[in-house]
């Protein structure tokens, strides 16, 4: 039987399309994100199966996540960055869900806070909000802009 992510996560938990909390920059953010501001560059039209986690500045890549993980991208990118940086999460088309599953939770923005990361942009549809709402007040408190951009409309254009 076919395993389908929908079977797994519940579409409550999933972050949904838009901004999710508004920080300092969403309004300007927002609309700049599936194309200007990293989510397109996270997929590499050669091998959609090679996907990365980006630290973006100004529509210049920073960071890359490699091996030791998110954390790590965002401490190298706010750090080469110098500041207002934004984080891009991204999942693989054929990402197997029962093993890998892109998740933005409080660590994710205490990190994101500590690196000075101003937007978190992921994929709606594909990525776990874990404890969502305590994710959105803290995006809030701390000014930094959570937002989903649609996931296939993004991986069209690779």
């Amino acid at each position: 039987m076919p395993f389908s992510r929908k079977d797994f996560l519940a579409a409550n938990a999933l972050a949904g399309i838009g901004a999710l909390a508004a920080g300092d920059t969403a309004a300007a953010a927002a609309p700049a994100m599936p194309h200007g501001d990293g989510v397109q560059l996270a997929f590499d039209p050669h091998d959609p199966n090679l996907v990365y986690d980006l630290v973006v500045k100004n529509g210049t890549v920073v960071a890359v996540e490699a091996f030791e993980g998110t954390d790590a991208a965002m401490e190298r990118g706010g750090r080469l960055g110098k500041g207002s940086v934004v984080l891009v999460k991204v999942s693989k088309p054929e990402q197997d869900f029962r093993f890998d599953v892109p998740v933005i939770g409080t660590r994710t923005l205490e990190k994101a806070r500590d690196c000075s990361v101003k937007v978190v942009a992921c994929e709606a549809r594909r990525t776990l909000l874990l404890d969502r709402k305590l994710v959105e007040e803290q995006a809030v408190r701390w000014k930094i802009s959570l937002y989903a951009a649609d996931d296939t409309k993004v991986k069209e254009k690779s």
